[in-house]
């Protein structure tokens, strides 16, 4: 039985920010260009080693948003993180290391590509979500309190916010003829 030759791009330290330019657009044609790797050896390696997740986002339409891109950076993220704490988990730990670095690469870029360059930001980042955390749990004891807030968001301009408020209050219960006997 042939064993092919190992795949060239799947051996790069570069790697991730390669797929990740990928990602944002960058054309084939022009990465083997800067690479030495032929536009077909590229494609083989998207075709055969890359997630299913990277290859469907190469397929999107050009018209993706920073927003889309940032997503899709965040799943590259956390398919890196699974794969490393699947590689520990078997005792892998060449694949381990590779995938930490992976991960590490992805939010390294994640980070420069949202603006976070201090923890300044994501002290203000987790008192963010702290806040939010606490309005839902406010919400979901307190409806009244939940839809003067979700108004209130309606008000300065929020309306995306007011809603998914309003969709973390318990509607309330209507009472059936059996539970109106019981009282």
């Amino acid at each position: 039985m042939s064993v092919g030759r190992p795949c060239a791009f799947c051996d790069r330290s570069d790697r991730l920010e390669l797929e990740m330019a990928l990602v944002r657009g960058e054309s084939v044609a022009l990465i083997s260009t800067e690479i030495g790797i032929s536009e077909s050896g590229i494609r083989r390696h998207l075709r055969n080693h890359t997630a299913a997740q990277l290859r469907d986002s190469m397929q999107a339409s050009d018209d993706a948003t920073p927003t889309d891109l940032l997503a899709r950076m965040v799943d590259l993220a956390d398919d890196a993180r699974t794969a490393r704490l699947t590689a520990q988990r078997n005792g892998s730990l060449g694949l381990a290391v590779r995938a930490s670095d992976a991960e590490l690469r992805a939010l390294v870029a994640l980070l420069d590509r949202a603006g976070i360059d201090s923890t300044d930001t994501l002290d203000r980042l987790r008192e963010s979500e702290a806040l939010a955390r606490a309005v839902g749990r406010v919400v979901r004891t307190n409806p009244g309190a939940g839809r003067a807030l979700a108004d209130e968001l309606d008000t300065a301009g929020q309306p995306a916010l007011a809603d998914q408020l309003r969709s973390l209050i318990p509607q309330e219960e209507v009472p059936t003829t059996r539970k109106l006997a019981a009282l």
